[in-house]
């Protein structure tokens, strides 16, 4: 359990609660930090401790005056995911640098510097966002994002490396068309001047029983990830190029129903004209199912049962009662019924229930 009073000044002033209209007033009016703040400071007045892991659904990490020093980063990312540690300051900063050297590396000018000035501006939300709101999809967790695209991108990379020299034909496209696509084609995850797009879940019932860890959040103006995509891209003046385009739009393959007649053209002058797509496509689902099996050894490795004993509120619940016992138990009622037989051959012999 960690106190408020064990919390350094930065942490604290890190820490408000996930109150949408008070985040709101905050934002817009500039309420006071004696106001934001006043539960944190009467619970440290009277000495009593909050239990960060328990309440962490109820709050929210704020970092625009948190140093990146002295591990408060990584306070604030073990308070933001219910105590559990997913990736170190560290390993985010890592991460971050070699989101960077992708685009310095592979992205020309002045698409180079329009790129990093559009990271630089979402940098926060990009370093902390998840990569998806049910924690049995992929990467339901701070930094889920980053490390998702960073990963789509080095497996779209070592696919076209195979494509090419299994002899498919990539010369239709350049390297910096599918580094491009592959660091955008989920950028709409962050949100926009709005606000973020995910918002982490306060309902304790949804999060135990559906691994629904964040919601949509409902004050942006609602747009899916694709379009978002693409407007945060123009609202900085980047140009997109058609193969990006198309190739952006079809990661999600047949999962999308609108992606089918680009993928399933029975006729030639209307089926794809070039592979990045499809090696976009590939890199994306080999990335999702890659994190979706380490969230699988991750709940393998720490079962339920090791829980703490006498805590419900660590165990999920059952939203429903098991079908098959509830069809025995009405199975050994009507065998148990003295009238079952003259029942059954007056519903379907058409004989008379005898009297009792």
């Amino acid at each position: 359990m960690i106190t408020v009073a064990s919390l350094t000044r930065n942490e604290r002033d890190a820490v408000r609660f996930r109150d949408s209209a008070q985040r709101s007033r905050i934002r817009e009016h500039g309420v006071s930090r004696e106001h934001r703040f006043s539960k944190i400071w009467k619970m440290q007045k009277s000495g009593k401790p909050l239990d960060f892991e328990r309440e962490s659904s109820y709050i929210v990490v704020h970092l625009s005056r948190v140093p990146s020093s002295g591990g408060t980063l990584d306070f604030l990312i073990r308070l933001e995911n219910g105590g559990h540690m997913q990736f170190t300051e560290q390993q985010l900063q890592e991460k971050w640098d070699e989101l960077v050297r992708l685009v310095t590396d592979n992205i020309t000018s002045p698409r180079k510097e329009q790129l990093l000035a559009l990271y630089e501006k979402y940098q926060e939300r990009i370093a902390l966002a998840p990569a998806s709101a049910k924690e049995h999809y992929h990467n339901a967790f701070p930094g889920g994002y980053l490390n998702h695209i960073l990963r789509v991108t080095r497996n779209a990379l070592a696919i076209y490396s195979v494509w090419k020299e299994a002899g498919a034909k990539v010369d239709n496209f350049t390297v910096e068309e599918l580094v491009f696509s592959a660091l955008n084609h989920d950028l709409g995850k962050i949100g926009d001047e709005d606000g973020e797009y995910y918002v982490p879940n306060t309902s304790d019932w949804h999060r135990n029983n559906q691994g629904t860890i964040y919601n949509i959040n409902p004050n942006v103006t609602w747009m899916n990830v694709t379009d978002r995509s693409f407007y945060l891209l123009q609202s900085e003046g980047i140009k997109v190029s058609r193969n990006e385009y198309i190739a952006i739009h079809l990661t999600d393959g047949l999962y999308e129903e609108k992606n089918k007649p680009y993928l399933v053209g029975y006729d030639k002058n209307f089926q794809l004209r070039f592979n990045l797509p499809i090696i976009l496509h590939h890199a994306d689902m080999l990335a999702l199912h890659t994190e979706r099996d380490a969230w699988k050894k991750e709940v393998a490795d720490n079962p339920v049962t090791e829980m703490k004993k006498g805590n419900p509120q660590t165990f999920p619940k059952k939203a429903k009662s098991d079908p098959q016992k509830r069809n025995n138990d009405l199975k050994d009622t009507f065998s148990k019924s003295p009238n079952a037989k003259s029942i059954f051959d007056n519903l379907f012999i058409g004989g008379t229930p005898e009297k009792e």
